[in-house]
């Protein structure tokens, strides 16, 4: 890493720096009880200092660490008259804890009558306007808003409104002065990326989809402001739980499974499948005809689109899903940039459609008591077959469309549930080995949907599997059995 500082450095110093929250960097997430922990953390470290500092006139209290930051230093305006106005250091790392020292230390110097911090059309100092403006702040307004209420209260709970008074003055100071971070300077964007892609400072890794969206945003540099926000916008929206599941459960299977490889787990290892095409990756033939492709769908899309029929647009639902998946082809690659937050956003609708309508209830939603046929497909118990089936079928209509998938319905289903009823209790392991077509040791490979269908041109060819469907024992998973043995007819 090229490191041109370490150095040990003041709260107050710190934000004299012109500091700026990337547009890859996730919005603040702090919950008010973290932040309210940071502030009395920092009340127990005061209140230390002024019982050393009356005890001792010859000793001060050694500095209050609160860990480290990590910036990159970059030039932001190569036109400006010196290297200092036009230079920003971006927060890499440490972001959160900037921001709820900086939210703390607004309320303790602007305070109002009732104690609540003055509302101001300015980003507090320390930050430039960029940085209260652009879209990883703005998506993350509505916490930021939550955390500074928590604050205001605990604030005038310790010390009161009164403005001067001594003791809150001295704790501004303190937090100020006495307060240090060990900060980290870089000059190079890769390394202060890698080291981004690779740790959070408190100690939680990253979830590979946070990782892709930090790349994709890098690659919209040059895009405005607005969609940045919107793009950040709808991705958060979706949430973590929704994204992990696309990408792990799906996507990242689909695209294994699909070439007859095996798909342990999703991890960092394993983004360079999503990252997509730039001009600069168009080196050969086949990826020039990609990137090619890519850019003129959206033109042709569009043109399609404004000469639609009254008659078509009676299915105009029907017409966009197929448009969008003609574009975002999950055997193809895509490209870098908006064009993958489309294709997520795109991806997740159709898994969602697809499921509400295969499965109207949520597997954890159903009773246990509910014995009815139609509520053994909810239950828990089913839940990794629910998603084995429902990636056949998302990779299916990805292929050819919703007018074959009738013909092809039982098939996947037949194939997808087969374990269900063979096996007492089934494992990832199980299912993997079954999707990839990585039967057990000894055994041929076995024919599986996603390879069939990257292989064909005509959908029905899936009709050609060949499910073993038995009972584990007599009367083991009865309705389901009944029913696989009515789809296979």
């Amino acid at each position: 890493m090229t490191i041109k500082e370490v150095a040990s450095t003041s709260v107050g110093k710190l934000f004299l720096l012109p500091l700026r929250i990337p547009s890859y960097q996730r919005p603040y997430s702090w919950e008010p009880g973290t932040a309210l922990q940071l502030f009395e953390d920092l009340c127990d470290a005061f209140e230390a200092s002024l019982l050393t500092d009356s005890t001792s006139a010859d000793t001060q209290t050694p500095p209050y660490v609160l860990g480290t930051v990590i910036l990159h230093d970059r030039v932001e305006d190569p036109t400006a008259s010196t290297a200092e106005q036009g230079r920003v250091y971006d927060i890499v790392d440490g972001q959160q804890r900037i921001l709820t020292l900086r939210m703390l230390l607004k309320i303790l110097e602007t305070p109002t009558p009732s104690g609540e911090t003055v509302e101001t059309s300015t980003p507090p100092q320390g930050f430039q306007s960029s940085s209260f403006t652009g879209s990883a702040l703005a998506t993350a307004e509505p916490a930021i808003r939550i955390a500074r209420a928590a604050l205001s209260r605990a604030v005038r709970q310790r010390f009161g409104s009164n403005h001067d008074d001594a003791n809150r003055d001295r704790f501004t100071w303190f937090v100020r002065e006495r307060c240090q971070l060990v900060r980290v300077v870089t000059d190079s964007e890769d390394e202060a990326f890698r080291i981004f892609d690779s740790q959070n400072y408190r100690g939680k890794p990253l979830a590979p989809h946070d990782l892709l969206k930090a790349h994709h945003l890098r690659a919209m540099e040059g895009e405005s402001e607005a969609t940045i926000h919107a793009v950040i916008e709808r991705w958060e929206s979706a949430g973590d739980d929704a994204l992990n599941r696309l990408f792990s459960l799906y996507l990242y299977r689909i695209a294994r499974w699909s070439h007859g490889e095996r798909a342990t787990s999703f991890t960092d290892r394993d983004i360079h499948m999503f990252k997509g095409l730039t001009q600069e990756d168009a080196q050969t033939p086949s990826l020039r005809y990609h990137l090619a492709a890519q850019s003129a769908l959206p033109l042709l899309n569009s043109w399609s689109g404004s000469h639609a029929t009254p008659q078509r647009t009676q299915a105009s639902d029907t017409h966009d899903r197929e448009r969008e998946h003609s574009r975002f082809q999950l055997t193809a690659p895509i490209l870098a940039g908006r064009a993958f937050f489309e294709m997520t956003a795109f991806m997740l609708s159709e898994l969602q459609r697809l499921s509400a309508r295969e499965f109207p209830v949520a597997v954890d939603k159903a009773s246990p008591k509910d014995n009815t046929f139609e509520s053994w497909q909810r239950r828990h118990r089913y839940q990794k077959s629910v998603d084995l089936y429902l990636a056949a079928e998302l990779f299916y209509v990805n292929r050819f469309g919703e007018q074959q998938l009738p013909a092809a319905q039982d098939a996947l289903f037949v194939w997808a549930f087969q374990l269900r009823t063979r096996q007492l209790r089934i494992q990832h392991k199980s299912i993997d080995l079954l999707a990839s077509g990585a039967a057990a040791q000894g055994s041929q490979p076995q024919p599986t949907p996603f390879k069939m269908l990257r292989e064909t041109h005509d959908g029905r060819i899936v009709n050609r599997l060949e499910p073993e469907v038995r009972q584990y024992r007599d009367g083991f998973e009865a309705e389901l059995f009944a029913e696989l043995l009515r789809r296979s007819a």
